[in-house]
This record gives C-alpha cells, structure tokens and sequence, in this order.
C-alpha cells in the first residue's frame, strides 16, 4: 500500500475529521477562555477604579454611595442635645451625635430672621452646613434653627 490509497483509505479520513473537529472545539474553547479572562481583567479593573472613585467626596458616584447611617461631614439635621459654646451637640435622624463647632463668621438664622449663637438651645431642631475638620467635627458656616 503507499501514501496516497493510505490517505484516502476511509479509516484515515474519519480520523482526520474527529482531529479536525476535535482542534476546532479546542480553539473555541481556547478564544472563549481568552474572552472571559479578559472580561474579568477589565470588570475587576473597573470594580477597583469604582470603588476608589466613589469614595473621593468629588467623584460623581459618591452620591449614589452614601450610607444612611454614616454622617455626613458637610452637616447635619437633628435636635440639640447639649450646648457648650463653641461646641453644640447635635442628634442626626439616622445617624451619631455630630459636634459643631460655631465660629465668629457662623450665620444664625431663627426661622426667617437673623439670630445670634445665644438663640441656640437644647431640645432645638437645627440645620448645620459647614466644613469637616481633622477630628471629625463640622466648622459651622450656617445654622438654622426651626423650632
């Protein structure tokens, strides 16, 4: 028998379709491993970029982060719980206590009208706007007192 009536025996041809169709299988499952692998590289890439971005206080996702129960830095809504100037005391809705520091340049206003430091009392409900400071207080620059 030579080469040629081997290769065109019918027994080498069956094999060779099996090898044929066995390297094609491979091959799509080598290029869907690729495919998945770097879909994962770039999911996980954008996993960590997000969650480094949104807990920048500038990122455009921050807003959509915030924990309720998690202060706000810039300010707070609740009652007063204790006064000690410069510091108040203030009881968020749903979160911790919240020290406010009231400076020289903090604008008070009692419902409508001006008002001074003096017209903060316990038991009133404020609205803080202001800074964070290093030890986690807000350097108030406006207070407004509701009731």
């Amino acid at each position: 028998m030579n080469t040629t009536q081997f290769l065109k025996s019918p027994k080498v041809k069956a094999i060779a379709y099996l090898l044929a169709i066995f390297l094609g299988v491979v091959l799509i499952f080598e290029a869907g491993v690729a495919v998945g692998y770097h879909r994962a590289q770039f999911s996980e890439r954008w996993s960590a970029g997000f969650a480094r971005d949104s807990r920048d206080p500038g990122s455009f996702f921050a807003v959509f982060q915030h924990d309720p129960d998690e202060p706000n830095p810039h300010g707070t809504i609740g009652q007063v719980v204790s006064v000690h100037m410069p510091e108040v005391l203030v009881k968020g809705q749903s979160s911790p206590e919240q020290i406010v520091i009231v400076g020289p340049r903090t604008q008070v206003r009692l419902f409508r009208g001006n008002g001074t430091s003096t017209d903060i009392q316990s038991g009133q409900q404020v609205i803080v706007i202001g800074e964070p400071d290093d030890q986690g207080q807000i350097q108030a620059s406006f207070i407004r007192i509701l009731k």
